[in-house]
C-alpha cells in the first residue's frame, strides 16, 4: 500500500460512533468494529478520533503497573518557521526530558 496514494488511504468515516468524555463532554469517535490483533495479545485497544482529525490508539495492558503514552505527529524540520530554525528539535527533546522526569528516572 502507497500511504500517499489517495485512492487507498482508509475510510476514517465507516464503524465510528460519536462519543463525549466524560466529565468535559468533549466529542469524540471511537471506532467500534474489529481491530486486528495477535492471539496471544492480551492487551485491549481502542481506536478514537479526536475533533482535529488526530488518530489515537489506547493500549490497555492488564499485565503492567505503569503508563505511558507516545505521540506521532506528520510534521519535523520541514516545518520550522524561518526565525526558529531548529525548533521541531528543540520540542523533540524537551518531550523527552518531560518523559524522564516524570518516570522519575532523571
Amino acid at each position: 500500500m502507497n500511504p500517499f496514494d489517495v485512492k487507498q488511504l482508509p475510510d476514517w468515516e465507516t464503524g465510528f460512533e460519536s462519543r463525549l468524555t466524560a466529565e468535559s463532554r468533549m466529542p469524540y469517535k471511537e471506532y467500534t468494529g474489529p481491530l486486528e490483533q495477535s492471539a496471544k495479545d492480551k492487551c485491549q485497544y481502542r481506536l478514537l478520533r479526536l475533533p482535529n482529525n488526530m488518530m489515537v490508539t489506547c493500549v490497555s495492558d492488564p499485565d503492567t503497573e505503569t503508563a505511558a503514552a507516545a505521540l506521532t505527529v506528520g510534521v519535523g524540520s520541514h516545518a520550522d518557521p524561518d526565525d526558529a530554525l531548529g525548533l521541531a528539535h528543540l520540542v523533540e527533546h524537551m518531550l523527552g526530558l518531560v518523559s524522564i522526569t516524570q518516570s522519575g528516572q532523571l
